[in-house]
């Protein structure tokens, strides 16, 4: 979970760069010129962010919410679990003296308070998951709006298919 935490601000981090890369003052004239970049390679750069857009929306972010759906419902099945288990030995602890059970009961009451924090970690995830979605759009949305920009000024709309000859 913490590792799925660092990678999700990495990749956070990554497009803030992108977007303050991407503000420079060349950014907005898009020509192939400035950018120093063959029309095959905006081409390739249009392609690629359209496709990112694509993944992120329909395999990276649901997969990512499934599988912290996926996690929380079994932190909690476990810690329904230990609690269950915590209550069969009440019984057997309640003797000062003579314990049977007061190590594996400890053990036990151990593992509820480490369920339930990694429990609370992963539905800070998750919301924090949601939270983020729309940042990541708007940021995927503005690269393949950029290298568009940056094709279509490399390559500009041809006119009607018309010729006109001027005598002078």
């Amino acid at each position: 979970v913490v590792t799925a935490l660092i990678h999700m601000l990495a990749r956070l981090a990554a497009v803030v760069v992108l977007a303050a890369i991407g503000s420079s003052s060349h950014a907005n004239c898009a020509c192939g010129g400035c950018l120093g970049a063959s029309t095959d390679d905006l081409q390739r750069g249009w392609e690629m962010a359209a496709l990112q857009q694509r993944v992120y929306q329909q395999i990276e972010h649901p997969a990512r919410v499934r599988e912290l759906r996926s996690e929380i419902e079994f932190a909690e099945a476990r810690l329904r679990l230990l609690r269950d288990r915590s209550r069969e030995y009440e019984p057997m602890t309640r003797w000062l003296v003579g314990n049977p059970l007061y190590v594996t009961a400890e053990q036990t009451r151990l593992a509820i308070l480490r369920e339930e924090r990694r429990l609370q970690t992963l539905r800070q995830v998750y919301a924090e998951e949601h939270r983020l979605h729309s940042s990541r759009l708007r940021a995927n949305a503005r690269a393949v709006s950029l290298a568009a920009q940056r094709l279509a000024h490399a390559h500009p709309p041809a006119g009607d298919g018309s010729i006109e000859i001027v005598n002078h």
